[in-house]
Formats: C-alpha cells, structure tokens, sequence
C-alpha cells in the first residue's frame, strides 16, 4: 500500500469514523459512544492512505494493561491489509510504552478476525456466553476473550 500511515485521531475525525462503523458493523456502536472515548485513558488510532481514513481503533488504557474496544476498517479497504498495518503499529507502540498485555473480545463468528489477532499474537483464553446482541434476532453471540503479552 502506497502512503499509507497510522496516526492519533482526534474529535475532529468522528463523523469520518462513525460513516466507518455505520458501514463495516452490522451492530455498530453510537456516535456518542465514539465521541466519549476521546478521553485520556483512551488511544484512538486512524489508518490513512494520504489524507483518506480507510480505518480505526479505539483502545482503553489502564495502568499496564490495554483493551482493544473497536477495530474498525471501512468495506471499500477491507482484504488489502489495513487491519493488519494498524493492529501492528497500536501492538509495537503498546510495547513501547511499557504496556504488559493487551486484551480484547471479538464474535465467535468473526474468524477474519480472529485468524488475525492469533497471527499477531494472541490467544484465546476464554469465552462470555452471550455476549453480544445480534440485530433483528432474538439470540445472543458469544464473545472469544483474547489476550497477548507485550512484553516478554
């Protein structure tokens, strides 16, 4: 990918980010969720090609641990390696800034990206039944807990 670069988002990219997550998510999270995760215990990263945002994540930071909330590519970039570029830098700057161990959550049925997260490092360490809403259907979706160390 040709000019591609990973860098902090600010409040000013959340409507470019909510377009993001309206379109990749089938239960995507509110605007004003997005918008109160500008806060200092949280890092919002956005992968651009030049000045286009193709994607983001969100994580929160606590101590010496980080939670991946959000991962969130837009369809027109997905399969051409966004979510791995920006998953690398948010791991290798973790990992620089003394960060233990990251956890997230992801759908039991998102295999896309668990094969990701493994190749990156992560492993399943467990299972919330019933985790996540599914919209128009009356069941629930599991979550796969995830989790790798940063700083072995």
């Amino acid at each position: 990918m040709s000019r591609i670069s990973v860098k902090t988002l600010h409040p000013c990219a959340l409507e470019s980010m909510f377009i993001i997550e309206q379109a990749a998510h089938r239960n995507p999270w509110s605007l004003s969720l997005i918008k109160d995760c500008f806060s200092p215990e949280h890092l919002i990263l956005g992968i651009f090609r030049e000045q286009q945002l193709m994607g983001y994540l969100i994580a929160h930071i606590i101590l010496d641990e980080v939670s991946l909330l959000n991962l969130c590519v837009d369809p027109a970039y997905q399969r051409q390696g966004c979510g791995r570029i920006l998953l690398q830098h948010f791991v290798s700057a973790m990992h620089d800034q003394g960060i233990r161990q990251c956890f997230l959550e992801v759908r039991a049925s998102n295999c896309r990206a668990q094969s990701l997260y493994t190749q990156l490092g992560f492993e399943k360490v467990g299972v919330r039944k019933n985790y996540y809403t599914q919209p128009h259907k009356k069941s629930r979706e599991d979550a796969v807990l995830m989790v790798a160390s940063l700083n072995t």
